[in-house]
Parts: structure tokens; sequence; C-alpha cells
């Protein structure tokens, strides 16, 4: 027949014997993490100069796209791979890193010379929303604060960097801005507590082995946590003398390590911008250092972490035992998400103890929720109300020398009001792993390249109007004529989404993956109308009209 009766698995295909590869080699998930992220942005910044008369081709992204894809391959990036492996790879690693700063310079240092105004720096923000996040800028000197958008905004300095936290930077565009000697009001991030801290939105307290015991929302007028949080597990990790990088063996859990206090979390720092507190644990012959960061206008709870691991066949997470009912629990993946249940009621959810997730996962219930964020890893599990991350593993095989060395990665907490998608979790992830951009204004002009405009000083290429959607990807066409903008529904709905572009569209067509066209779009006042069926992903061909040099 023609395939009618075929029977149909709504659903993941499940792999196994190989949950192991989402932790393994945990320096190479790093990497291929940031290098994604890295020519998402090159790309964007590209596009923005293009779109103002910047040349520019994608052939020098395209060979960095190539390398990054090629490391993707099994078993690089799983990290299953033959130690002789590895020299080709961080060498591949350093190439394409080195092509995407350089694109990547080349766009901001085109567009701030372009600017028309006297100021210092300008901070430039990649995602298709206005966004409030702490930006840094590199600076030496004393600064009393910061001015930006004709408001001084409070500042703190940490060794050769300087933070403020404007409340809203434009979506796809930049805003530029100085440094003033002139003070700012501001009070501290935190005070301290009998046991913890109060911030703006929490009272946190830790028991005596450095774990915290209590996490008080103020905000919402509940607690958090059932019982511990952010516990640092050690478990042996011996899935038999086949599987070592591959998999994870079902009963780990039954094997630990205790993993002991060295220093209690104490205050390092404490400014208008954030506070962090530093803690330390040993386990066997390796050592932990974490770094707590809390701030005054974000409800996330960030956990820098520092690990110098020297032992092998051993497994580190963290574990957040949260005070929030789900029999499901949500993952991010590319392109949308996927709902796993929380229990163990058949011989396939039992199965699936360690899955796989990108830059988030979530338990909610009715009305309240947590995530868990991350910015490297890619190893969770979720039992009933207990959510962890998988940190770092260290087989013996095929590379006995897995994962042991030095590794710094970040997670971050994020209490919601109401489920992930009402807690904007989708846009917060983005927000955590693609900090905004600063460039700081050396004076020098740009030559002409194509008659591009002249620049105002605060500017937003494109808004998406809608709060499920999201774009992934903003890049010049293969053939270099136009702009091809990629975007998708997160929240699983059908929805109507106007998406306006603050430049002259000459026509706009959307096309398939390939960049072929399928249907000329209707444009009116430069806004496309966009209708989106769930987790669908949209592309479309931008036509710009040239601006001219003497426009903003």
């Amino acid at each position: 027949d023609k395939g009618e009766n075929l029977p149909v698995w709504d659903d993941e295909f499940y792999l196994e014997a190989h949950r192991g590869t989402y932790t393994s080699k945990g320096d190479l998930k790093k990497l291929n993490r940031k290098g994604e992220l890295l020519y998402r942005d090159a790309e964007i910044l590209s596009s923005l100069a293009f779109a103002k008369g910047m040349d520019y081709s994608m052939e020098e992204l395209n060979k960095g796209w190539k390398l990054l894809l090629l490391n993707q391959f099994h078993d690089t990036l799983p990290g299953s791979h033959v130690p002789e492996a590895v020299p080709d790879m961080y060498r591949d690693y350093e190439e394409l890193y080195a092509i995407g700063e350089s694109v990547k310079k080349r766009a901001l240092g085109y567009l701030v010379s372009r600017m028309t105004g006297n100021f210092g720096f300008t901070v430039f923000n990649t995602l298709s929303w206005d966004r409030r996040s702490v930006v840094s800028i590199p600076w030496t000197e004393e600064a009393g604060s910061v001015c930006l958008g004709g408001e001084h905004l409070s500042c703190q300095k940490k060794g050769d960097q300087l933070f403020f936290d404007p409340s809203s930077l434009p979506s796809m565009g930049w805003i530029s801005g100085n440094v003033s000697s002139e003070k700012a009001e501001s009070e501290n991030s935190v005070k301290e507590i009998p046991g913890g801290i109060e911030t703006e939105f929490y009272r946190i307290e830790w028991d005596s082995r450095g774990w915290l015991k209590s996490v008080y929302d103020k905000e919402n007028n509940r607690q958090v946590l059932q019982g511990r949080g952010n516990e640092l597990l050690v478990f042996e990790d011996d899935p038999g003398k086949n599987f070592g990088a591959w998999d994870i063996a079902s009963h780990y859990n039954e094997y630990s390590y205790d993993v002991n206090l060295v220093r209690n979390w104490t205050l390092r720092e404490n400014g208008p911008v954030f506070a962090e507190l530093e803690a330390e644990w040993s386990v066997l012959d390796s050592k932990i250092v974490q770094t707590m960061r809390v701030f005054r206008n974000h409800r996330s709870i960030e956990f820098d972490t520092f690990a110098d691991w020297q032992n092998s066949k051993k497994l580190l997470k963290t574990s957040f035992d949260l005070a929030v009912r789900s029999r499901r629990a949500t993952y991010d993946l590319p392109f949308g998400h996927i709902e796993r249940t929380t229990h163990s009621n058949t011989s396939w959810d039992q199965a699936r103890f360690e899955v796989c997730g990108h830059k988030w996962a979530d338990l909610s219930e009715g009305d309240y929720g947590v995530a868990l964020m991350n910015d490297c890893k890619y190893g969770y599990d979720a039992q009933d109300n207990i959510l962890r991350l998988s940190l770092l593993r260290s087989p013996v095989k095929p590379d006995k020398t897995s994962d042991i060395g030095e590794h710094r990665f970040s997670y971050a907490l994020l209490p919601h009001k109401g489920i992930w998608q009402q807690g904007a979790v989708d846009r917060r992830a983005y927000e955590f792993n693609i900090p905004p951009v600063s460039e700081v204004n050396t004076g020098e002009r740009a030559s002409d390249n194509r008659g591009g405009a002249v620049l105002p000083p605060e500017y937003s290429f494109l808004n998406l109007k809608g709060e499920g959607q999201i774009v992934e990807a903003l890049k010049p066409s293969e053939d270099g004529r136009s702009l091809i903008l990629r975007s998708f529904d997160s929240h699983n709905t059908h929805t109507r989404t106007a998406v306006h572009i603050n430049h002259k569209l000459a026509a706009c067509q959307s096309t398939d993956l390939l960049e072929q066209a399928e249907e000329t779009l209707y444009v009116q006042d430069n806004e496309i109308d966009l209708l989106f069926s769930p987790m669908e992903i949209k592309t479309c061909r931008l036509e710009l009209s040239v601006e001219n040099s003497g426009e903003s």
C-alpha cells in the first residue's frame, strides 16, 4: 500500500546505553555551546552592519560553521572519541573561534564608527525582544555612574570590568552611553541575616554543609525548596568496560561519596548591581569552588563553578529538592521543547533516568514553577519533585584521562510565577546564555562601502510582537543580496505575530531552509504578519531598500 497503515511513533527515539554522552568531555560541550552562540551573534551583528551599508559575504562564516558542525559528528562532541582525535578537534575549535570573533569584531567596529554623537561605548542586544540584563564594559578607572538613554545608572566595578543594569536594551539593536564621575543613588544588593542573606526577591539560607536549606520567594510568598538545594552529589560511575564514555549505569545512585565543606558561603562582593558569595568543597582528590551571584533587579540565582577534577569513573550532579508537584518536566531542545515524565511507573519511564536538555529544564505546577538553566551542560534527570543537572563525568574508555583537570561552567535557578511559558523561562535562558555585547568607541570613522547610513546612538532593527516566538537567526543570504530571518514558536501555540522591521523593505518572501522562495509575503509599513502553528519554524527573505548616507 501507500503507507496509510504504517504505525506512528509520536515521541523521541530515546537511545539507551548512550546516556553518558550528554556529559562526557565537558570542555568540548562548552566549546560547542559557546561556538554556536558566537556564530549566532556574528551573523546577527553582520546582518545589522550589512543593512547599514557594510559589504559582506557568508564565505568566511560558512568556513567556521563547517568546522563547528564537523565536530558535532559521532564520536566527537559525544565525548566517545579516541584520544588521537583530540588535537584535531582543538585545532578546529581554535580556528573557528578566531574566524567568528574576527567577523563579529568587524561588524561591531563598522556599526560603532558610523554612529553620531559623543559617547564612550555601545551595548548591543542580539535577541529579538527588549531585554533587561546586566552589562559589563572594560574599565580600569573610578566611575560614579553610567549615563544611558538620558538616565544615570548605578554601576559596580569589579577587576577591570564595570557593571551596570539598564532598564531596557533595544531588540536586535543597540544603545550608546558614557561613564560619568557623577554618583547615582544606590543600595547594596543583599543584607546578611543569620545563616544566610536577604535580597529584593528572596531570603536564602544554607546549612552546615553549604547546601541551600531555604529559598523563600518574597514576591510570591512561598518556599522554593522542599529539601536541600544546590546539593553537590558525587557517584561511582562505571557502566562496564564496553560503555565507559557512552553510558551511565542504572544503579549509579547506590554508590556515592561524601562531599565535604571546606569553606561555607562568605560574602565577597555586595554592590548596587549584584552580590557574590563564595564556598568551597572537597571530594576524594578533587575540589569544587562556587560563586553564588544574586541580583538587585533579576530573579535568577547563579552558580559559577570551578572544579579541579582529579578522580576517574565519577559523576558530579547538582540537585534541587523543589516544593513543586508536577508529573512531567519540560526540557529545552533546539527550536522547541519536550515533556517527559517525573515518575517511574513503567519500564520505559525507568529507562529514562538520564535525559537530554539544552539551555533549561523546568518543573511547574498550576501557578508556580522552578527552572534550572545552564550555559554548557546537556544531561538532566527529574524524579518526582527533584530536579538535577549532570555537571561532570570522568570515564576511562576510550580516553583514560577524560575530564581530568580544571573546568569552569555556570548554572542558575529561576523560580517563577505560573507555568514556564508565563515565567518566560525560554527567554530568560537565552539571556543567561547570550549576554549583551559591549564595544568601546575608539573615535575612528568608517569609510563608505555601499554609501551606508549615519547611525543613531540608539536603534532597534527588529521587533517581534509575540511572547512565544523567538528569532533564532538573522543572517546575510547565501547569495549575498538580502537578509534571512528565521524564527520559531517556542510556546507550542497557534498564534499570529507581527514582525516590525525598522528599515525600509523592498519585498519579503517566505522560503524553505535552503533559502528557496515559496511565496511573497504582504508587507505594510515595514511590518510582516506571520501565522505560526505550534513549534513551527519560519524562514523569510528580507529584501532591503538601500539607505542613503544622510539618513538615520
